[in-house]
């Protein structure tokens, strides 16, 4: 079961989407998960451009996540966003679900968390973590002991994946 909802915006006004649609019995399990991600990412472009609009204030974007119910926000990374359980939505556990590529474990909800990790920031957040161990890799060749202070930095996955892949002390 996949959860969308159709907007209706102020006015009367309806924001939908058009899709062709393979039949059913023609398409894989795959070309109905990407007809899906079409689909959200469709719903999530309409919510942006509503909000940017003017025609979806802050409170009626709060009340369609809350139309999703306790469950789609408990067992999604969007959910987790949205809640912000430690304070902030970009919080270690946030963090550290985006460097693993975390999926719900609930299959209703786990294309809504591909969709998520398929966004700019999260592969941007990845990067940042691949980028950081290839610069104190080269830095260390150049050097032989660095000195490295991690500050507010989430999971600290990073470190941990850096200090286990290099060679031990002699």
């Amino acid at each position: 079961m996949l959860l969308l909802f159709y907007l209706i915006i102020k006015n009367n006004q309806t924001m939908t989407t058009k899709m062709i649609e393979t039949p059913h019995y023609l398409e894989t399990a795959e070309d109905r998960d990407e007809r899906s991600l079409q689909r959200i990412h469709a719903f999530v472009e309409a919510l942006s451009i509503g909000y940017q609009q003017g025609k979806l204030s802050r409170q009626k974007i709060r009340e369609v996540y809350q139309r999703f119910g306790e469950n789609f926000l408990n067992n999604t990374l969007q959910g987790h966003g949205w809640r912000k359980p430690f304070g902030y939505a970009g919080d270690f556990m946030m963090i550290d679900k985006i460097y693993t590529r975390y999926m719900s474990d609930k299959p209703q909800f786990r294309l809504w968390d591909e969709y998520f990790h398929r966004q700019a920031a999260p592969k941007a957040v990845r990067n940042r973590k691949t980028y950081f161990k290839k610069l104190v890799r080269n830095t260390l060749r150049a050097k032989k002991t660095v000195s490295l202070l991690n500050v507010g930095s989430g999971p600290a996955r990073d470190l941990a994946e850096l200090y286990t892949s290099l060679p031990k002390p002699q």
